[in-house]
């Protein structure tokens, strides 16, 4: 009787490891290379490159390894102009250093993107994936109205080639409701808790926040700033334009008159408090032009309103 006792439990411990086991190998390595872009938008590249990584890293089957600064983009540059246009699905893995190491087993796929524009305007982005065990590719890819719209809506490519080539079977009722305390903020702050998409303020159509301390600010004309972001004393939140100068950034004052302020033109800068129910209100430090019709500094008061 004993044992049977002692075999029984040694055949439990084993179901046990067995299943423990099989749950761990339940998820992927994903390696991501990095992002394919036109030259026109080499100033959104590391927006493009930190947010493709959080919506990959936002799934819970997949460890997310990043290989970003591995020289992939690097290798397209010294393509020439022939040989760029004739990058397909398979041929873009060879701009993979061949140097890199992967990790054996079937649940390994390497991850790349590339971004064109086409000569209707359109952008079409393509996602590629590679299975290190079977070298089976994968591929999907949508068109855009215009670039911002890849970086906002870009996540269902994600959902789709990971369902394919990483078996990650996404359930858009999977993520946590938040009830209407969680919604309404405390005037407690970090860029986590308000990493997301904020708009409300005129002339623009949307914001993102992200959780790496960057963002981007899309106009209602289609002109995207790229923005950093810091939180001082966990209740004041600056917002900080992380680009050059651009007379689309200031929608309201007649291009011809921005320009010859351009020399002069200070950062745009925001600086919010919380004010409940997520909502931020503050200021800006922008131009406007005064009463004589002159470009002139100015503090404007403004609010932001999260909506996803």
């Amino acid at each position: 009787m004993k044992k049977k006792s002692v075999f029984f439990s040694i055949l439990t411990f084993l179901f046990f490891v067995a299943s423990v086991n099989c749950y761990a190998q339940e998820k992927y390595d994903v390696y991501f290379y990095g992002v394919i872009t036109p030259p026109s938008q080499e100033s959104q590249k590391n927006i493009t490159l930190d947010l493709f990584s959080a919506q990959i890293r936002s799934f819970p089957e997949i460890n997310f390894i990043d290989k970003r600064l591995s020289g992939f983009d690097v290798n397209y540059s010294k393509l020439t102009d022939k040989e760029a246009d004739r990058i397909d699905s398979t041929s873009i893995f060879n701009l993979v250093p061949a140097s890199q190491e992967h990790s054996d087993g079937s649940r390994s796929i390497i991850l790349v993107s590339k971004i064109e524009k086409t000569e209707d305007e359109e952008w079409i982005c393509n996602i590629y994936t590679k299975n290190l065990y079977t070298s089976k590719i994968d591929s999907v890819k949508k068109s855009f109205e215009s670039y911002y719209k890849v970086l906002t809506d870009s996540k269902s490519l994600f959902n789709e080639i990971l369902s394919v080539s990483a078996d990650v079977k996404v359930n858009s009722n999977s993520s946590v409701k938040k009830t209407g305390s969680d919604q309404a903020m405390t005037t407690s702050m970090s860029i986590e808790g308000l990493s997301g998409t904020w708009a409300g303020e005129k002339g623009i159509t949307k914001i993102v926040i992200m959780r790496s301390g960057r963002g981007f600010v899309i106009f209602n004309n289609g002109a995207s700033m790229n923005i950093s972001i810091s939180v001082e004393d966990s209740k004041t939140l600056k917002i900080t334009q992380a680009m050059p100068f651009n007379a689309s950034f200031y929608p309201d004052i007649p291009r011809q008159k921005i320009l010859e302020y351009s020399k002069k033109a200070k950062p745009i800068e925001w600086t919010f408090s919380l004010s409940g129910n997520g909502t931020l209100s503050g200021t800006k430090e922008t131009l406007i032009l005064d009463e004589s019709s002159s470009v002139i500094p100015a503090t404007i008061n403004v609010s932001w309103n999260k909506i996803n």
